[in-house]
């Protein structure tokens, strides 16, 4: 256990001594991984340094027979003029390793570091970011009790860092971290314990949510900010954001986020005015929503589009398929019967009924549409491929490969179905391993992977080009 008894710490400033913390005690739980968060300026690096042993308190003390790295991603410690390497062989030296084992651990840090020919260049040369990277490394070297990390996955590029998270998770096997960190995703991949460093106060929390919640300003709004870091924390440990976007993507996503804040303006003025039908308004910048993935914004504008006009086929189509990836299945029905009222044969008509039908286990009847659809539509991929899932189902695998060979030889010769061949062959791969075919699956499979996959950059161009006429379409 750690135990922190009357700790004070202040610093000397013009008009007399600011109080970091003044006279805390806690006591943190045995074995638990720690996260420690706060407000900018609140401690948490000066607590975290004292815990280290690199800075010292003006009172109090820190009762553990634990082990502490230095804190990890902080530069100081390092002496200026001694290259990287050396100041490693002295560290290796005072933790007593052999000198027959030196070279190799200095390799290990030379390596993990990621650093290259800095590791012989002297460390005031280095920038924060590199010293950061190899006092990471040097920890890594060596088996402590707990490591203390401080923002250390903010340093270096993604390849370090992901490197970094890694080597963090394989040294927590057996030991235990108490963290720094500004990443949510971060504290909640490798934290189970919080302490909030707040205004002075060292709070405890063995559940690391509640330390969460009372770090977030109590407001009314508080749970939704919670929720909201929690999804957030997800992406982070996705590393989402380190996906690099390429410049014409970013200026078409600004474009987009500008024309929809201009259309949203202009339908909320009272005075505003729609050139064109307003069902066809709505309908479009439904889809638009759509074709984006907002999907809540996309449900509301259809249904304002089948409220001014319930013969909209684009909408009453889009409303089922959007009740269907909510399995509302009332919803998604009415929704479909509305669209065969307005066109009885449309493909994608026969094609949402037939996958209600399956989804509701009505095989029979599904079958029968399909096969109807076919009489009407076999030039069109879709019809194909939805009667391959049909007969598969009913275990029927000869004629099942040969719709969903069908299907694909449809999609390759016509560029507007291109999209959906990695979804056709990854579903033919799946017949044929159901019928035995391991070797022509595994190779369905490859196919499937070596396939170009669709470039969103032509979905957001279709988008704008779509937000263009419909911004042009509003007077205010």
């Amino acid at each position: 256990m750690i135990k922190i008894r009357n700790l004070t710490k202040s610093y000397k400033v013009r008009n007399g001594r600011h109080y970091v913390f003044r006279g805390v005690d806690a006591d943190f739980p045995e074995g638990a991984n720690i996260a420690i968060i706060g407000p900018n300026g609140g401690g948490k690096s000066t607590f975290l340094r004292i815990l280290g042993g690199i800075d010292h308190p003006d009172s109090g003390e820190i009762i553990t027979p634990r082990s502490f790295s230095w804190p990890l991603g902080l530069r100081g410690g390092f002496v200026g003029h001694m290259t990287g390497r050396d100041n490693c062989r002295m560290i290796c030296n005072l933790y007593g390793l052999h000198h027959r084992h030196t070279r190799k651990k200095l390799d290990e840090i030379k390596e993990l570091s990621g650093i290259k020919e800095y590791f012989e260049e002297p460390v005031k040369y280095y920038s924060s970011g590199m010293a950061g990277r190899l006092g990471f490394a040097l920890s890594m070297a060596f088996s402590f009790d707990y490591f203390l990390i401080d923002e250390i996955t903010a340093v270096g590029d993604a390849h370090f860092r992901e490197m970094a998270k890694r080597t963090l998770e394989e040294k927590a096997r057996f030991s235990k971290v108490i963290m720094v960190s500004h990443s949510m995703g971060d504290i909640k991949k490798f934290c189970d314990v919080g302490v909030l460093l707040k205004d002075g106060k060292l709070t405890v929390y063995n559940d690391l949510d509640e330390a969460i919640r009372a770090y977030l300003p109590q407001t009314e709004t508080a749970e939704a900010d919670f929720a909201e870091i929690l999804s957030q924390a997800c992406l982070d440990d996705l590393s989402i954001d380190e996906e690099a976007l390429p410049k014409e993507t970013q200026n078409l996503l600004g474009e987009i986020q500008a024309l929809l804040a201009s259309i949203e303006s202009g339908l909320a003025s009272p005075e505003h005015t729609l050139a064109g039908e307003t069902s066809d308004f709505y309908s479009l910048l439904g889809s638009a929503y759509q074709q984006i993935g907002d999907l809540s914004r996309a449900e509301d504008y259809h249904r304002k589009a089948v409220a001014e006009n319930e013969y909209i086929l684009r909408s009453q189509q889009a409303l089922a398929a959007l009740h269907a990836k909510k399995n509302e299945i009332e919803a998604e029905s009415a929704a479909i019967e509305k669209a065969i009222k307005i066109d009885e044969r449309h493909v994608q008509n026969y094609v949402l009924k037939v996958r209600l039908l399956r989804k509701s286990g009505e095989f029979d009847a599904a079958m029968q549409l399909c096969e109807e659809n076919l009489k009407y539509h076999s030039d069109k991929p879709a019809p194909w491929n939805e009667y391959a899932q049909l007969l598969q189902s009913a275990n029927q695998l000869s004629k099942a490969i040969e719709a969903q060979a069908r299907a694909i030889q449809l999609a390759e010769s016509n560029s507007n179905f291109e999209n959906l061949l990695p979804a056709f062959h990854a579903q033919l791969g799946q017949i044929l391993a159901a019928n035995g075919n391991l070797e022509q699956s595994a190779k369905a499979a490859y196919k499937f992977h070596r396939l170009p996959k669709p470039d969103p950059i032509n979905r957001y161009k279709n988008t704008i080009k779509t937000l263009r006429s419909l911004d042009r379409r509003i007077s205010v």
